[in-house]
């Protein structure tokens, strides 16, 4: 059953992404050049979820139409475990309450948190916890309790990339490059368009079932900001911010193609 709080979160993501102006397409990810990517290198399906210590929590945005934030931490803490066999999970709080470049809880864009990331970096969870019934203002790195963090995270220089559906001699390159990421440095951050159909109030107890409601109409923009994780045949796996009642327990299957999923994609290098 769902709660009011959910109800109301569920409500604002009609609101939430705000589309930026983005740079060019960077066709050089990491030591890849997208012309050497080939589907044929991937397996068949990728799901970290039980098996992938570094795969971060789920969590809950409640009321505040802050899921830019929570994408960008969690795709972000889940490629930093990654790189370093070390856990953290940035804190949403700090995204979202520190980066003046976005609305807080009236939405925002992720190319502008990761910036805020490359430019300022994000303390952990640990130190300053999310409550989206009491935001408060920001901390300017003091924790909690009173002391100041030692710890922030940054995106490394020039490592923040944006990927659209793009096409490359005649193909796209869309889903190998996402592929790519995910497969050797974790997950990346993605838009979708949640506020037509059943998409907001999706449940399932089955594992196996995938999500294949088209928006309508498709020319609906992207509303919504998730992290895509792994994928299937003909699927993406997805964790969203909805809490662990949403889908199967937070994370779902969505169909590749449908509701612009992954057309717009964001991701660094911590």
């Amino acid at each position: 059953m769902y709660t009011a709080l959910f109800i109301i979160s569920l409500i604002l993501q009609s609101k939430q992404i705000v589309d930026p102006t983005f740079e060019p397409f960077n066709t050089d990810l990491a030591t890849n050049s997208l012309t050497q990517i080939s589907a044929s290198v991937f397996p068949d399906t990728y799901d970290p979820r039980g098996v992938d210590p570094c795969l971060p929590s789920i969590m809950n945005q409640g009321s505040c139409g802050n899921c830019y934030a929570f994408a960008v931490s969690y795709a972000y803490s889940f490629r930093y475990c990654k790189k370093t066999q070390k856990s953290i999970q940035l804190s949403v709080q700090d995204l979202t309450m520190c980066d003046v470049t976005n609305q807080y809880c009236n939405g925002g864009s992720m190319d502008s948190t990761i910036s805020y990331l490359e430019n300022y970096g994000a303390i952990p969870s640990s130190c300053v916890t999310f409550n989206s019934n009491n935001l408060g203002t920001c901390t300017y790195g003091k924790c909690n309790n009173g002391s100041m963090t030692l710890n922030k995270y940054f995106c490394q220089p020039g490592t923040s990339q944006f990927i659209n559906n793009t096409t490359l001699n005649g193909q796209s390159i869309l889903t190998t490059t996402i592929k790519n990421e995910i497969f050797n440095r974790g997950a990346v951050s993605a838009t979708i368009t949640s506020s037509s159909g059943t998409f907001q109030t999706y449940y399932t107890s089955y594992n196996n079932n995938i999500f294949s409601e088209e928006a309508n109409p498709t020319s609906l923009s992207t509303d919504h900001a998730i992290a895509i994780i792994g994928w299937g045949p003909g699927y993406w796996i997805i964790a969203n911010s909805w809490g662990p009642y949403w889908g199967y327990k937070g994370f779902a299957k969505i169909s590749m193609g449908i509701r612009k999923l992954g057309a717009s994609s964001y991701f660094c290098t911590p």
